[in-house]
């Protein structure tokens, strides 16, 4: 019975040492972390993600290299293959005079799909596949001779065939009708 009487004073002791605030014994140093805030680049380095917030392409002859890695896929058209899931990159573009242009993208890194479409978002033209061998890329699309009207603007999109995302280079040259 002594056993047992000691056993419950011992865990009567180790309870309440348990259930005590000891308090902090030491004084934690202050957090000194630098406030970061995000400042938006003053300039895009590539095309919008939707018409709405397309890239404006100031004038002619434009060209400029980016990625779809990253965007949303908004737009799809069948030219001829109809497979959505790829993101695309949107550009703006209105002549201040009726033009013929040329959009090439010789020398992306994977297989793209252009689609040009008018004010009233009308797809005008469209094309996958048009180099099949190399130098100029295997399955790389070009569109040419496309007639845009003056003043109108009109919105380029960049994107892929099957889920594919990569870095384009792309060329929009005025060209004779």
């Amino acid at each position: 019975m002594r056993r047992v009487f000691v056993m419950l004073v011992i865990i009567s002791f180790a309870g309440t040492a348990i259930a005590q605030d000891l308090g902090n014994s030491r004084e934690l140093p202050e957090k000194n972390t630098p406030t970061v805030t995000y400042v938006p680049p003053g300039e895009p380095k590539q095309g919008g993600d939707t018409i709405g917030d397309a890239t404006v392409i100031p004038g002619l002859p434009y060209s400029n290299t980016g990625t779809t890695a990253g965007y949303v896929d908004d737009y799809d058209e069948i030219c001829p293959y109809d497979t959505p899931g790829s993101p695309d990159v949107v550009y703006s573009f209105t002549p201040d005079s009726d033009i013929h242009i040329d959009v090439d993208l010789c020398g992306s890194y994977y297989d793209p799909k252009i689609y040009i479409y008018d004010v009233d978002l009308n797809t005008i033209a469209c094309n996958d596949d048009y180099y099949s061998n190399e130098p100029r890329g295997v399955s790389v699309s070009f569109i040419e001779r496309v007639p845009l009207l003056a003043v109108n603007p009109n919105c380029i999109a960049l994107d892929g065939y099957g889920r594919v995302r990569g870095v384009y280079i792309r060329h929009v040259t005025q060209c004779d009708a």
